[in-house]
């Protein structure tokens, strides 16, 4: 199962933030990327939060088949038993490559490879007028193999976790 929602008009397509609590039921498998959420026009033109084949959390933005965004955390996250709440934090008009895209694992911001410069003022497929999946790649049979919970999108923010909690 999986949610999908298009919004009626175009918002803030370069910052935001992304929230979910995730339990995972599979660990990775070569070459299928389990996606968390996504803005999918094609596969040149996209925006997705997923989880790689070697169990890592990813985001990339692609536009016109070119990565305009491309992070991802270093650490494997490999319990099925867990819980854990991510945050992806996007503000492409930040100075720093490293402020563009900030990925938080459970409250502490990640150490992460960051495979592409991601242009001044980029605007991601994230908050336009397209589809918008959860647990779900562009609502086809690749479908994310957990749960999700908690899930918020925050237009026009780059959140840190203590927006979302106490620790």
């Amino acid at each position: 199962a999986y949610l999908a929602r298009t919004p009626s008009s175009a918002s803030n397509r370069k910052t935001w933030t992304w929230s979910g609590w995730v339990k995972r039921s599979n660990l990775g498998t070569a070459n299928v990327y389990q996606r968390l959420f996504e803005a999918h026009v094609n596969n040149s033109n996209l925006t997705t939060i997923t989880f790689t084949d070697a169990d890592q959390l990813e985001i990339m933005s692609r536009t016109s088949g070119t990565n305009r965004i491309h992070v991802r955390a270093d650490a494997k996250l490999r319990d099925p038993s867990a819980w854990y709440h991510f945050i992806v934090a996007v503000d492409t008009t930040a100075t720093a490559n490293t402020d563009k895209c900030k990925l938080y694992v459970n409250g502490v911001l990640q150490d992460a490879t960051y495979y592409s410069t991601t242009p001044d003022n980029h605007e991601t497929h994230i908050n336009s007028a397209i589809a918008h999946h959860i647990g779900s790649k562009d609502g086809s049979s690749v479908f994310f193999d957990g749960y999700i919970a908690d899930c918020f999108l925050i237009d026009g923010s780059q959140l840190s976790p203590t927006s979302f909690g106490a620790f």
